[in-house]
């Protein structure tokens, strides 16, 4: 018999700052649906967030979209070192940079050459600042081995 992992994945949340809107009519009907799924025997062991968390990069996007994941694992009854988030385009602070920085790259092996050196690299991550800040004080269970890359 072979063993099977049940996964959540979801993306795209854009949550923005006091947009309950959006709350009220994609993320709470999502946390209904999934408490039915589980009442019904659906599972999900861990909980997969592929980009888009914030909609714009701001610290106070970040507080709620804190709030939308406790009650998401509280409502799959799973510790918070089940969830795994990884940035999306929306989750830069475009505001942080001045519109003639704004990375832009021909290629792979041009990002990469900038992303190897230190300095290029905080310059070029300033912009996901409370990103990073949001998933060190929530989730310390993401923490890379290698910085913020």
């Amino acid at each position: 018999m072979t063993a099977k992992l049940k996964l959540l994945h979801i993306s795209d949340l854009h949550i923005r700052q006091n947009e309950q809107f959006d709350r009220s009519v994609v993320l709470d009907p999502l946390l209904e649906r999934l408490s039915e799924d589980k009442r019904n025997g659906l599972n999900p062991e861990l909980v997969l967030v592929t980009g888009d968390i914030a909609f714009s990069g701001l610290r106070v996007e970040y507080d709620e979209a804190k709030v939308f994941f406790t009650d998401l694992l509280k409502t799959l009854n799973l510790p918070t070192e089940c969830l795994f988030l990884v940035p999306g385009n929306h989750d830069v602070n475009r505001n942080k940079y001045r519109p003639s920085e704004l990375p832009s790259y021909k290629n792979m092996a041009a990002l990469n050459l900038e992303l190897e050196n230190p300095d290029y690299r905080a310059d070029l991550f300033k912009g996901m600042a409370d990103y990073f800040t949001f998933t060190q004080a929530n989730y310390p269970h993401l923490k890379s081995k290698h910085g913020d890359l």
